[in-house]
């Protein structure tokens, strides 16, 4: 084994390769940078963030290097996707596949995942209430395009 190789999106999947480099004495190197130091074919450990079922980077780390292991971090339960994330994927049936649940922060997403999230759900604070610790949440309104109404909303909240 030469190396952890990964691909991530808001550092939860990072955080895991990190933890399991240190754990298993190997060097963890974000795909790009793996390009770099690693030699076609070496054998990794390869983790990376799930998105609709697909773990991201693993097609292209799988042209380059000889993977061991595949790991996908999401935000779903930790074992409850492997059936459709192996076949997705297509990753050969003797590559041990594991799911971990990792985490969602929204400020860290980048560029049209960020949009695609900002578009979802989300509650809607007053101006100038104070937090929603202190009192319970308003009712929910809704924007155009039957979006929640929150502060990055671009349009004026709609009585439903």
């Amino acid at each position: 084994m030469n190396a952890i190789v990964y691909t991530s999106n808001t550092g939860f999947t990072a955080q895991y390769a990190g933890l399991l480099g240190e754990k298993l004495n190997l060097p963890a190197y974000s795909l790009d940078t793996a390009k770099r130091e690693l030699a076609a074919g070496a054998e990794i450990i390869y983790l990376g963030w799930l998105m609709d079922g697909q773990v991201k980077g693993y097609k292209q780390a799988a042209k380059l290097y000889k993977i061991a292991a595949v790991c996908g971090v999401g935000m779903g339960a930790g074992s409850s996707q492997i059936k459709e994330v192996r076949k997705g994927n297509t990753i050969p049936k003797n590559v041990p596949l594991f799911t971990l649940q990792g985490g969602f922060e929204l400020n860290k997403l980048h560029g049209i995942y960020k949009f695609m999230m900002n578009t979802m759900e989300c509650p809607v604070h007053p101006a100038g209430s104070p937090s929603s610790l202190r009192r319970p949440a308003p009712p929910r309104r809704r924007c155009r395009f039957g979006q929640r109404y929150s502060s990055n909303c671009k349009t004026q909240p709609q009585d439903s």
